[in-house]
């Protein structure tokens, strides 16, 4: 029972007993002992299922440049951390990785036995080394260790880091990778083999994938064609690639590296392609495209757009005249309902979500400085380094299945829902009167642009009620 006392009337509300889960909005994580100098982030997120239909849960993976440090561990998290989205709680990894300094992606690949291998691609610092590990069901390490060489084929680095990651398993089951990044590679034993910007691992070596780019590989993606040929696209600030003319943005078809749709313009404080997603369509597959440019194609076929666009049979398609800041990150997610496409920018409103036709913030309450996303468990998880009060590295969104068109109805995003507080300030406000969070009151609460409207205001006793959004 809430007792109300507003407008000198007072007024008894029965809160409806379905009304017990928090609010579809971002709620902290609980990381508030994780540091590394003084710029601590995460910079990767992925899910790993270790030992498949085996009974260990699906785990979440973080990699970046950080120490985490909690009594659920027996020692310090270096760079790399497993959480058990089930619990809340860390996960020991069992092995150490404090060579790797920072993780910049990771992606997994599964075994016949539905099990998953773990890659991590970043930078070593002994020796300091762009590096790719390699993590096996039981928490141990497989015989990457150390990239881009082997025990039996070492290699000497002269500068840079992995900066992109893709893996898959061909036909005769061998693990194949492709890693980009903004190194520069010579092999101790073949000093004429150079490897720059790119490589590509075959279950055995590092080899060149033709002439180097001319730039860095900053974003990766891999598809099947409906031929049945691998594909491997890859984004950057390059503008030559394999011996041809490639503004950006190149697809390698096994054998050789060609032009798509005639690139990208270049970037600014993002690189000019950051972040790559294939996603299927109809008649094919389609690729988006994300990063800090302003148009993409050249000639009659060039388009203005910012920061995103889709690339699919042979054109470009831009996605509601794109997002500011720049595109660090893309994901699928399924949100109100229906399939999403959510992209990661820079700097305001970092987190937006796509659903074929607008972009909008999904009525969730901002986040600052996203570095990845991902999902499982039908909860959307942010990593990266926040600057809203309460908040540190990491933050929770959902029951995404329940997530409709009203976000829930913790007013002033305190995450204690449903309480007086969020009665009393959103009447105050209604009323014409100021918030009084620092994180800012959410008037809009049927999501449709205009908040403190009449609907506002059935929704939300509606949905306080027990009700549903009308």
């Amino acid at each position: 029972m809430l007792t109300l006392h507003t407008c000198a009337i007072t007024l008894s509300i029965a809160f409806a007993a379905s009304v017990t889960a928090q609010p579809c909005d971002w709620r902290n994580a609980g990381i508030s002992d994780i540091g590394f100098l003084e710029m601590p982030v995460m910079r990767a997120m992925t899910t790993w299922d270790a030992d498949g239909p085996g009974p260990a849960p699906r785990l979440l993976a973080f990699g970046g440049s950080f120490v985490l440090e909690t009594s659920e561990l027996p020692t310090p998290a270096y760079a790399f951390a497993l959480r058990n989205p089930a619990t809340g709680a860390w996960v020991p990894t069992g092995a150490s990785v404090q060579a790797m300094a920072v993780i910049n992606a990771m992606t997994t690949v599964s075994s016949p036995d539905g099990s998953e291998t773990l890659y991590l691609a970043g930078w070593s610092n002994s020796p300091l080394q762009p590096a790719v590990v390699a993590w096996n069901v039981d928490g141990t390490r497989l015989p990457i260790e150390t990239w881009p060489g082997t025990p039996t084929r070492p290699a000497s680095v002269l500068t840079g880091e992995a900066k992109a990651l893709v893996a898959w398993t061909d036909s005769t089951g061998v693990v194949q990778l492709v890693v980009g990044g903004d190194f520069d590679l010579r092999s101790t034993t073949a000093p004429n083999v150079r490897t720059n910007y790119i490589s590509h691992w075959n279950g055995s070596a590092w080899l060149p994938m033709g002439t180097a780019p001319n730039g860095a590989i900053y974003a990766l993606a891999t598809t099947v064609d409906a031929a049945g040929n691998r594909l491997v696209y890859a984004g950057g600030d390059f503008t030559t690639i394999g011996g041809v003319s490639a503004a950006r943005l190149a697809v390698w078809n096994g054998q050789a590296w060609s032009a798509v749709g005639g690139g990208v313009s270049a970037g600014g404080l993002v690189p000019a392609v950051s972040s790559l997603l294939v996603r299927p369509t109809a008649t094919g597959h389609e690729l988006i495209v994300g990063g800090g440019f302003t148009s993409v194609g050249t000639g009659a076929g060039n388009i203005t757009t910012s920061s995103i666009a889709a690339f699919r049979e042979g054109q470009w398609h831009v996605l509601g005249g794109g997002l500011p800041d720049g595109v660090v990150d893309l994901s699928e997610v399924t949100l109100h309902g229906g399939p999403r496409l959510a992209a990661v920018t820079l700097l305001n409103n970092p987190i937006q979500f796509w659903d074929g036709a607008t972009w909008s913030n999904g009525g969730f309450s901002p986040l600052y400085e996203v570095e990845a996303v991902a999902t499982i468990n039908d909860t959307l998880y942010a990593a990266g380094t926040f600057h809203r009060p309460g908040y540190e590295k990491l933050a929770i969104l959902g029951p995404l299945s329940t997530c409709g068109r009203c976000d829930g109805i913790d007013f002033n995003r305190d995450g204690v829902f449903p309480d007086e507080a969020d009665v009393n300030d959103f009447l105050r406000v209604i009323a014409g009167g100021a918030c009084n969070t620092s994180q800012g009151c959410d008037t809009d609460i049927d999501n449709d642009g205009t908040g403190g409207a009449d609907a506002d205001v059935i929704a939300f006793f509606s949905v306080l009620a027990g009700g549903v959004c009308p």
